[in-house]
């Protein structure tokens, strides 16, 4: 094959696409390609993930629905985004500035570099990666031949493991009493207790472990996935928030190769289900409606909630709704909304270290002077006095 300029070829596509691409040879990186320019670059916070991917061909996406394509070999890797398939609303970007632990001048530069990056289908993305991986490794894959291997699945893959589990998952004594405590703590939205039981079980302190057994791990892990997602679920989760997770982990636990990565995995996964319920068990009242109701506000935590939003997602005029939450908790709409909304805050100010600031725009406040107000009418405290109780009680 003719000598090609690499570098010329993957300058020339991410020009056409404005997509960022990124160019690493034998580990290092040589360079990024760009038309925005990128001061936050979301492929930061993912980079360990994406590169333990191992196909010439493949790709990730994040918890936020990031998705990145990367075509490499022993020597080069080249990977494409994030892109997305719709651009981000300013309430998600919020949020993602939170869970980043961006300050404010790091958030609004975030957002402006992610609002100029162009929207494409996976799809696109993974046919540039066809042409690349022909230049890279002289090999003529077609996307119908990606897709046709699926690449990932991870929904159908919960299935399949959950009914193949008594033939292939090989389980230790142990395994049936630990995931039903965990369940039940999941259940519970206890943070404190699941936080007590990890560091209190052996079997999630493992760091070795062989190649078979690693296999197996994945599958018992997998199906674990699967069982917590139901237990979230049945506590009032929110389905499709809850079916996003448990793909986004079901892929890193496919990516992993170590046995630490997988604990790793699996104990994230129940702190987000596990804090899912709790922000829900924060509600006081929990009739049918009203969770129903606060799950949609937590679903959608980072918007500036109307009664509006309420009535078109539930179909109910606004007579209603208003008398049917009064009903059922003795709030009105927006008190409601904002119970719901400092039940979480709460939760964040005693277990991250995320700012006011950053907590308030996750919360979708119009000011932080907004929420301190708000939070002030409800708990009785400011949100830096409500930080200070809790550490003071936790040390």
């Amino acid at each position: 094959m003719k000598d090609i300029d690499l570098d010329f070829f993957i300058k020339n596509i991410a020009d056409l696409c404005a997509v960022p691409i990124r160019y690493f040879v034998d580990g290092s990186f040589k360079n990024i390609y760009s038309t925005v320019e990128i001061k936050i670059d979301p492929f930061e916070f993912v980079k360990d993930e994406i590169f333990k991917l191992e196909k010439h061909i493949d790709y990730f996406t994040s918890k936020n629905n990031f998705y990145y394509v990367i075509v490499q070999n022993e020597n080069t890797k080249i990977i494409i985004g994030p892109s997305f398939f719709n651009i981000p609303e300013d309430y998600t970007l919020n949020r993602i500035c939170f869970e980043f632990n961006l300050n404010r001048e790091d958030s609004i530069s975030f957002k402006n570099t992610i609002k100029t990056i162009n929207r494409f289908p996976l799809e696109t993305l993974l046919q540039i990666a066809c042409s690349l991986n022909y230049i890279l490794n002289d090999e003529k894959i077609k996307l119908g031949d990606l897709l046709m291997k699926d690449l990932k699945v991870p929904t159908q893959q919960i299935e399949q493991k959950e009914q193949n589990e008594n033939e292939k998952i090989v389980l230790p004594h142990n395994t049936m009493k630990i995931e039903n405590e965990l369940l039940s703590i999941v259940k519970s939205g206890d943070l404190n207790k699941l936080k007590f039981y990890i560091e209190n079980i052996p079997s999630f302190r493992t760091n070795s472990i062989v190649e078979n057994q690693i296999r197996q791990s994945k599958d018992l892990f997998i199906t674990t996935i699967a069982l917590i997602t139901r237990a979230a679920i049945s506590e009032g989760v929110n389905i499709e928030e809850a079916l996003t997770l448990s793909d986004n982990f079901i892929q890193k636990i496919e990516n992993s190769r170590t046995m630490k990565e997988l604990n790793e995995i699996i104990l994230s996964a129940l702190t987000e289900f596990t804090t899912k319920v709790s922000y829900l068990k924060n509600v006081q009242t929990q009739t049918e409606f009203t969770l129903k109701l606060s799950n949609f506000i937590i679903h959608n935590i980072s918007r500036k909630l109307t009664i509006d939003d309420l009535v078109n997602n539930f179909y109910i005029s606004k007579t209603s709704l208003c008398e049917k939450v009064k009903n059922n908790s003795g709030l009105t709409v927006n008190e409601f909304i904002n119970t719901t909304k400092i039940g979480v805050a709460k939760d964040l100010l005693s277990n991250t270290t995320n700012s006011i600031l950053s907590i308030s725009d996750y919360l979708g406040f119009s000011s932080q002077n907004h929420f301190v107000k708000v939070f002030k009418k409800y708990v009785g405290t400011t949100p830096s006095e409500y930080r200070k109780n809790q550490n003071l009680k936790n040390s």
